[in-house]
């Protein structure tokens, strides 16, 4: 079954999987760029030998300045547009195809996220391949090609069992999170007048789903950084052990302070822009058709 939705603006007609893709990519990518210092030093703790975040986060400016903790943000900003864009729009088109199904909301919402997570993972495994190569080096010159030329084209996509774990399992508990939160926060009931209201529970719903799914994801991430990072980890289950009998269970939350205290900002921001950049489509004073293809 194919389900499109056109919204109707002044006489245009919008798919609407086309709006959701457009702020996604928008959101998406200013999200990351203001999180991506807390990023470098998540990675870095992750990678380092028990340093905290604050003596690496000192170490990095006296060596390579401020801007050592923006190494490699062009690739994640730029990447993350695409990224961002098909989550939210594979996301927002399969709740509007739950929506034809009886089920509840949570569970509507989980298997969008899950879904989003399974089309995203292809965009996201190379793109953040590279990224965390950028972030663990302060020196050498990393890119799609060397890599390409190293390793083969496959090359970039090491870590792709893991990274689709971590997909499904985040946005699978970031977005259910997120529908149960405005639903608490009862935020689709408030008026016009009551904006600023809604803009702030749209961030507090944002990055507090953004904590929760990083909660429930963040030891597959360590897996994936680990096998990215480091050619001769090349399967998800055995260095998943090879972590756990070399440095014990508290291997797999190594770095979720910071990873935390950036998720808050980074989800709350996405999604206050993510909803606000749809907002004029939703309100639109023409109505949105709806046609089905079996």
């Amino acid at each position: 079954m194919l389900v499109t939705e056109n919204a109707n603006l002044y006489g245009f007609q919008i798919p609407k999987t086309a709006i959701d893709f457009a702020a996604g990519v928008v959101s998406g990518s200013i999200g990351v760029f203001v999180g991506h210092p807390l990023d470098t030093l998540r990675i870095r703790v992750q990678l380092s030998n028990s340093k905290p975040m604050l003596e690496l986060a000192a170490e990095t400016c006296a060596k390579e300045g401020v801007r050592g903790l923006y190494k490699g943000a062009v690739a994640p900003v730029i990447g993350r547009a695409p990224i961002s864009g098909v989550t939210m729009a594979a996301n927002d088109y399969c709740l509007r195809m739950m929506n034809y199904f009886n089920m509840g909301e949570n569970l509507k919402a989980t298997i969008a996220g899950v879904f989003a997570g399974i089309v995203s993972t292809p965009i996201c495994c190379p793109i953040e391949h590279i990224k965390i190569r950028k972030q663990a080096y302060s020196n050498g010159n990393i890119s799609y090609k060397s890599i390409a030329i190293q390793e083969g084209f496959s090359g970039l996509f090491r870590g792709l069992t893991p990274t689709l774990t971590r997909e499904i399992l985040g946005n699978g508990s970031f977005f259910a999170s997120y529908g149960y939160l405005k639903r608490v926060f009862k935020i689709d009931q408030l008026s016009q007048n009551n904006q600023s209201l809604k803009s702030l529970y749209i961030f507090l719903s944002g990055g507090l789903g953004g904590i929760l799914s990083w909660i429930a994801c963040y030891p597959m991430d360590i897996v994936k950084s680990v096998m990215q990072n480091n050619p001769e980890h090349t399967n998800m289950m055995r260095t998943y052990h090879y972590l756990l009998s070399r440095h014990g269970y508290k291997v797999f939350f190594k770095g979720l302070g910071p990873c935390l205290i950036r998720a808050f900002p980074v989800h709350g921001v996405t999604m206050l822009l993510y909803e606000w950049m749809k907002s004029p489509f939703e309100n639109a004073e023409y109505p949105i058709n709806c046609e089905m293809f079996g």
